[in-house]
């Protein structure tokens, strides 16, 4: 058998990419990795996920290195059959690679491809954006990783503009959960395409951002027929049709305060989706979500977010879940049902229009008898499948976010920063008292955008005002945890900036009995004011005093 075997096997290299259902492009690399033929492919993709392949390859060579394989880009083409549409290409990066036990000469391979933008959760980073919309956050962030992953392709099919936003921060994150969390409360959704090895290298994907579910385009398959199981034909088909429907909030409601204007703002979005006999009780349920501070660029930008919070839960009000054999379904892309006994209720041609939103594939080669009695191959029938979920286009997809994993880390406590400001000043503050700090977790020493410090008493026109000044280490803390929203609490003592020594009577610990105010005067001079008190035992004193001739006012021990 072994013999037979490899002789099979031998045959095999070079091969047809037509012979068979599934066939294997890897890019220039180790030759060795050249010598794998696909037995089994299994994999998920779906709107805003990055999608995973996995790859049961056979190998007459034993000794390939998971090392060769590993990082090299890849193509797996899944051929049109008659009535089966266009051929697929599924396109990525091999991720992981595990080697089977070894039978003499033979190997089976379980391989892994993802899109490059897949690694990105990989890496944890640190970041600082200022004054960019999240488009321009997205590129921007994308284009730092592009420098050392050329595969990392992008392209923005965006219809609608998007504010600037001050100050956003990727902090205790992969930059793949930071676009994606970002994507979410934007309504940005993202899918992929895999181009044909003809038309770019070798394992390319390209990331495609959208924000209108209805521009998204046909699947090559526009119309596809509904086949009951016991009737399937040789033609690709749908054989399962089934849906399913949730109860969604009856609106959605968001506030936040504006410090600037000094008020609330708020938004109610009611839904549109129509539960039916449930209608009267959705309508009695509210989502609520309370925002951090100057949450948007007013109240209109309010009522888009929470319109677009709405907007993701209705599309989760009704999905159609399928199954069949159309080897083009992607998702992202949107056909016609036809044949289906709910057609009548569909209406419209654009209500018999479905978006994928998520395919499952399953697809097993067509190798030669001879391996039929290999376990690797036993029991497994050649053909493909696949299941899938998908909604009306004509209702609007938006990504699921705040409540699922697109939230946003919470702050894991206070932190210190650098107070900063224009070359030349002292201090540097705006109309409202706040100043500019640069984290010392910021490897490219970015500044923040303008922070408040937190006073004792703040009122209109009085209350107390320390203002930081540049070089000094400030306490920063973040309002409900909110990492895009610190704020400066506090000023601590270092190295660098050491503790006052009132009245030039020494530092501590030796004046621990010392407490009080002192200023220092500006432009380098050494001259101060002060407001001492002395506990000294038996010699309580308090003494309010100027550099500035020598002024003094002093009570008590004298």
């Amino acid at each position: 058998m072994t013999s037979s075997l490899s002789g099979v096997l031998a045959a095999l290299f070079p091969y047809s990419d037509h012979a068979r259902l599934l066939s294997l492009q890897l890019d220039d690399g180790d030759p060795a990795g050249d010598q794998l033929v696909v037995q089994r492919l299994r994999g998920r993709e779906a709107l805003s996920e990055c999608p995973a392949f996995d790859l049961d390859c056979l190998a007459l060579n034993a000794n390939i290195e998971a090392k060769a394989l590993l990082g090299r880009r890849a193509s797996v083409r899944l051929s049109e059959g008659v009535g089966f549409g266009a051929a697929r290409w599924f396109n990525g990066i091999v991720t992981s690679v595990a080697p089977g036990e070894a039978d003499g000469g033979r190997r089976r391979y379980r391989l892994t491809l993802r899109p490059a933008f897949a690694l990105l959760d990989v890496a944890r980073s640190a970041w600082i954006h200022l004054e960019r919309s999240v488009p321009d956050i997205i590129d921007a962030e994308l284009s730092r990783w592009q420098a050392g992953m050329a595969d990392l392709q992008w392209r923005f099919d965006l219809l609608n503009t998007y504010p600037v936003r001050s100050y956003t921060a990727l902090y205790a994150e992969s930059p793949l959960a930071f676009i994606e969390r970002l994507c979410a409360e934007e309504g940005i959704g993202y899918r992929f395409e895999h181009p044909s090895p003809e038309d770019a290298p070798v394992g390319t994907t390209i990331l495609v951002f959208f924000d209108d579910s209805s521009s998204l385009p046909m699947n090559p398959r526009a119309l596809t027929r509904f086949h009951a199981a016991d009737t399937m034909g040789e033609e690709g088909a749908i054989d399962r049709w089934t849906s399913a429907r949730a109860i969604v909030p009856g609106a959605t409601a968001m506030t936040s305060w504006e410090y600037k204007d000094t008020r609330v703002l708020a938004a109610t979005v009611p839904t549109t989706h129509q539960h039916g006999a449930a209608s009267a009780l959705a309508s009695t349920l509210e989502d609520f979500a309370p925002q951090s501070q100057y949450y948007g660029a007013g109240a209109a930008d309010l009522e888009r977010y929470a319109r677009l919070r709405i907007e993701a839960f209705e599309a989760q009000a009704k999905v159609f879940d399928g199954a069949g054999s159309v080897r083009s379904f992607a998702p992202g892309t949107a056909t016609e049902l036809d044949g289906h006994f709910d057609d009548a209720d569909a209406g419209s041609k654009d209500a018999r229009c479905y978006l994928l939103l998520s395919v499952d594939h399953d697809a097993c080669n067509n190798l030669p008898s001879d391996f039929a009695g290999e376990p690797a191959v036993r029991g497994l029938e050649p053909g493909y499948r696949n299941g899938f979920t998908a909604m009306r286009q004509s209702v609007v997809w938006r990504p699921a976010f705040d409540s699922t994993h697109h939230a946003k880390p919470v702050a894991r406590g206070l932190q210190t920063a650098q107070v900063v400001g224009a070359e030349g000043r002292e201090i540097d503050v705006d109309e409202y008292g706040r100043v500019l700090v640069q984290f010392h977790w910021d490897r490219e020493q970015r500044n923040t955008c303008r922070l408040r410090v937190a006073n004792a008493l703040s009122g209109s026109g009085w209350g107390m005002q320390t203002l930081p000044r540049v070089g000094q280490e400030v306490l920063v803390d973040f309002i409900e945890g909110d990492i895009d929203r610190p704020m400066v609490i506090g000023a601590v003592h270092n190295g660098r900036h050491m503790p006052p020594r009132f009245s030039g009577e020494g530092s501590l610990p030796a004046n621990h009995a010392l407490s009080g105010i002192q200023t220092r005067e500006f432009g380098g001079g050494r001259g101060y004011g002060e407001l001492l008190f002395d506990d000294t035992g038996g010699q309580l004193r308090t003494k309010l005093s100027s550099e500035h001739a020598s002024t003094q006012l002093n009570q008590g021990w004298l």
